[in-house]
């Protein structure tokens, strides 16, 4: 194939030249019954099982990664190279899409950065 393509049985968009979808293993050039013989062992796999309640806000898509990060929050902490300011965020392993929520940080790890840095 030389375009990216739609798989049918669960939505995710596959890169040019694999002909079969890199998520549920479904064919490119396939039947209806064997798109729905996929998409259920897709829908039952642990994979949605975990991530159900996610939709990706631009894409509508319902796979995702997580995970945080630090950051300084300007001023003194920039110049010490402190993090201050805590994230946590959703990405979207279709198209991307990423989402950061702030969260608060602990005075331990305050303390940690502030004596053994990155």
């Amino acid at each position: 194939m030389n375009y990216d393509w739609r798989c049918q049985a669960c939505d995710t968009v596959v890169s040019a030249g694999n002909s079969d979808c890199t998520t549920c293993g479904c064919p490119a050039s396939c039947n209806a019954n064997e798109v729905e013989r996929y998409k259920q062992k897709y829908m039952n796999s642990d994979a949605v099982r975990n991530q159900s309640d996610y939709r990706c806000f631009k894409c509508d898509h319902h796979l995702y990664t997580k995970g945080s990060f630090r950051a300084s929050g300007g001023g003194v902490s920039e110049i010490f190279d402190v993090a201050t300011e805590n994230f946590a965020y959703v990405s979207c392993k279709s198209c991307g899409y990423t989402e950061f929520y702030k969260r608060s940080i602990s005075n331990t790890a305050f303390v940690a950065d502030i004596l053994f840095g990155d």
